[in-house]
């Protein structure tokens, strides 16, 4: 996990590229490095939650599509 400020920083601008680009899981990656007593945990969390809706969204539109009950 990310330590220093500046990497926590750094993880997170990441994560948020990486989502705007559409590349969930890795932003989900880059936000692990955001440490768990880290004074931007909320906002990583924050994020976290959101891409996880975004692909828990996916996946229930293409098991819908497909016909097909999990």
């Amino acid at each position: 996990m990310a330590g220093t400020k500046a990497e926590v920083d750094a993880a997170l601008v990441r994560a948020r590229a990486l989502y705007s680009r559409g590349r969930l899981s890795e932003a989900l990656r880059a936000l692990d490095r955001v440490a768990i007593d880290s004074e931007l945990r909320p906002e990583a969390d924050q994020l976290r939650v959101e891409i996880q809706r975004l692909l828990l969204a996916a996946d229930v539109s293409r098991t819908s599509s497909s016909g097909r009950l999990h």
